[in-house]
């Protein structure tokens, strides 16, 4: 499982282990003073050694010849013995454990942008892009990418349909919907919308019922909804509307954008960038207690 490839820990303050050559995977441990494990290296080597305060590791590679490396030393960030690495690291925020928080937004102290993924136990959701801000990267943490529930709205029951019919099928048709006990709904710029209706105790979306392509929903206002339809060669305008009369409407935005707010006692963030010569002085996320927080 593992192979030990220090030597007389009385000369090396650090002692490597290679996890898994095949991954290139090496965990160092701090055997000077209060022993620790110390980090994980991207890279794998035969051997490790200090020479006169240079770190040289050695590895077969050409023709089976052994050759040194002197780390620290490349022009090219991230690269060991000709392959190259991303940085990459994994941290767990968890201020007062005993309290679940609600995650707002991001900020990276550094000279570069990294990619930030956040992991609670039920959402997920990654960061690519921020605006500095008075030399700090900040921005707003996206939604959960698992959804949830805070993308789906009901607004109302269907009643009735009107459907222009056509003879070429893959073309847009008008269709309105009447909504019984229906509340107004106005979408939200850039807002991602799939018309569904709750069948079984499932949320089926129309456009997956049975020779139906596409469902474009226009508007909803008191209560009728606009909106277009393509169908395909099968399609029977009366089974369409009995399969939803009387079932609910459903709107499911973008969990993106819509979808729960990443909630949890802790939040574990994952933070990469392929090559980088720039300091990186911290990552932090800006939190409130959640006002679902029994604790409160």
């Amino acid at each position: 499982m593992s192979t030990n490839l220090g030597s007389n820990l009385s000369q090396f303050t650090d002692t490597y282990w290679n996890l898994d050559s095949a991954n290139h995977n090496t965990v160092a441990f701090n055997a000077a003073g209060d022993p620790y494990w110390k980090t994980f290296y991207s890279f794998d080597s035969l051997d490790y050694s200090f020479v006169n305060e240079s770190f040289l590791s050695s590895k077969n590679q050409i023709d089976g010849d052994s050759f040194f490396y002197e780390h620290n030393k490349n022009d090219l960030p991230n690269r060991f013995h000709g392959y190259d690495f991303v940085s990459h690291f994994r941290s767990v925020f968890n201020d007062n454990g005993a309290t679940v928080h609600a995650y707002k937004s991001s900020f990276i102290e550094g000279d570069e942008q990294w990619s930030l993924k956040f992991e609670t136990d039920n959402e997920k959701a990654s960061l690519t892009s921020f605006t500095e801000k008075e030399g700090t990267f900040y921005s707003d943490l996206p939604r959960s990418e698992l959804g949830g529930s805070s993308n789906i709205k009901s607004v109302g029951l269907l009643s009735s349909m009107t459907l222009t019919q056509q003879s070429s099928p893959g073309e847009l048709v008008p269709l309105t919907f009447l909504l019984s006990n229906s509340s107004e709904y106005t979408f939200n710029v850039g807002e991602s919308v799939d018309i569904s209706v709750g069948i079984e105790n499932q949320i089926t979306s129309m456009s997956s019922l049975p020779n139906v392509e596409v469902v474009f929903v226009k508007s909803i206002k008191e209560n009728i909804i606009e909106a277009s339809i393509q169908y395909s060669e099968g399609f029977i305008a009366a089974d369409f509307f009995d399969d939803i009369n009387g079932k609910d409407v459903i709107i499911v935005s973008d969990p993106n954008y819509y979808g729960d707010q990443l909630r949890d006692k802790y939040l574990i963030v994952d933070a990469a960038i392929p090559k980088t010569n720039g300091a990186l002085l911290s990552i932090g996320v800006d939190s409130m207690p959640s006002n679902l927080d029994s604790s409160m």
